[in-house]
């Protein structure tokens, strides 16, 4: 509990809110710092994107009127990096991968 005290003795009064609120309803006081830490691992954690979803977006995408080449193709590429296109060339049958019925 020690590291604990120093933790909320350095955080910062937003931060120390902010960890309050991730924590809430136990008190940040009676928490270990392991207990703490896993809090803030588990909030700064980079969200899982749905793929299809993620892919729906990408095939609507259109170039705006008077968008260059090459800023319609950055768009493009940006939006690709979510897709996981690759994983699509690696399934044998594109019907069975789209009901989830994989083919081996």
């Amino acid at each position: 509990y020690q590291i604990t005290d120093q933790f909320i003795f350095r955080c910062g009064v937003e931060s120390l809110k902010k960890v309050k609120s991730l924590v809430a309803p136990t008190k940040l006081e009676t928490m270990p710092f392991k207990d703490i830490a896993t809090v803030l691992e588990n909030y700064l954690q980079p969200r899982k994107r749905l793929v299809i979803a993620e892919q729906t977006k990408f095939v609507a995408i259109t170039q705006k009127n008077g968008e260059s080449s090459g800023d319609f193709l950055a768009r493009l590429r940006e939006a690709a990096r979510f897709c996981e296109f690759a994983n699509l060339k690696t399934v044998a049958d594109p019907e069975a991968h789209k009901t989830g019925l994989l083919v081996s």
